[in-house]
């Protein structure tokens, strides 16, 4: 019989955030080299590679990271995952959006200690990830299939780009056993729900979009809804705005999301 290898040396940034959440769950120490190293202007780790690293250390104990100087290399040495005794607070860097850690959080959070209880600060709606709110939707209705207690979101203020400025609270229990599954069809489509959102800008634009998007969809789809989400100053974050979210549901129940984001 074969024996277990201690350690796992790994080349470049490809799926970083998969190879570290599985890192984590093994307890097995992770050597990744030449992270970015063939980017001549900046190479080594992107500013949210490195708070994947921090956020890892915030809800784990007895953790050991080391990165060399050039940041090309990352030596992760896993210890227990904790979660969060009390709530915690995580500044995103809005080089990526909200929903980038948030799907880190979801490959470990189910097998802490504690439950998890954070508060994400940065970019809700981003250009990169899906919006916080579609994700919410399409990872609860994932949980629900799979039997998995639902992630519990709250979206306390939204975040554009350049500045960010959103906040979301994340909570999530801790659950003893996850059984096995299979999801082989995604079905047909049947439903479309969205919203129009706006954030430091007048409301005709969100007005618009929405008139925009029915005079496409209603020709092929008889359930279509899409609600107005014009956000004042306390929750439209530090950037100017606006975009449209949108989520369809198949017979099946699975979930496709697909975002539009313009910046003024």
């Amino acid at each position: 019989m074969s024996s277990i290898v201690d350690e796992i040396t790994l080349e470049s940034a490809t799926n970083f955030r998969g190879r570290i959440a599985l890192a984590a769950l093994t307890g097995r120490k992770l050597h990744l080299k030449n992270v970015h190293a063939d980017d001549n202007i900046s190479p080594g780790l992107r500013p949210h590679e490195a708070a994947i690293l921090k956020l890892l250390q915030l809800v784990s104990e007895d953790i050991e990271i080391k990165v060399s100087a050039n940041n090309t290399n990352v030596i992760i040495n896993p210890g227990l995952l904790l979660g969060c005794k009390d709530k915690l607070v995580f500044e995103c860097p809005t080089t990526r959006g909200i929903s980038y850690y948030l799907e880190f959080l979801c490959m470990i959070c189910y097998f802490f200690s504690f439950p998890l209880n954070i508060k994400l600060m940065g970019v809700t709606n981003h250009t990169l990830d899906p919006s916080v709110n579609s994700f919410f939707i399409a990872i609860s209705s994932f949980q629900k299939r799979v039997n998995l207690p639902v992630l519990s979101v709250n979206v306390e203020a939204r975040g554009l780009l350049p500045d960010g400025g959103g906040s979301v609270t994340v909570t999530s229990p801790v659950v003893k056993k996850i059984e096995p599954f299979t999801i082989l069809n995604t079905g047909k489509i049947y439903k479309l729900r969205g919203s129009a959102f706006s954030c430091h800008v007048t409301k005709n634009f969100v007005v618009r979009m929405i008139s925009q998007i029915r005079e496409i969809f209603n020709h092929v789809l008889s359930d279509v809804y899409i609600y107005e989400d014009v956000c004042g100053k306390e929750k439209a974050g530090k950037s100017t705005g606006f975009g449209v979210e949108l989520v369809a549901e198949t017979f099946l129940g699975t979930i496709i999301t697909r975002i539009l984001l313009l910046e003024q």
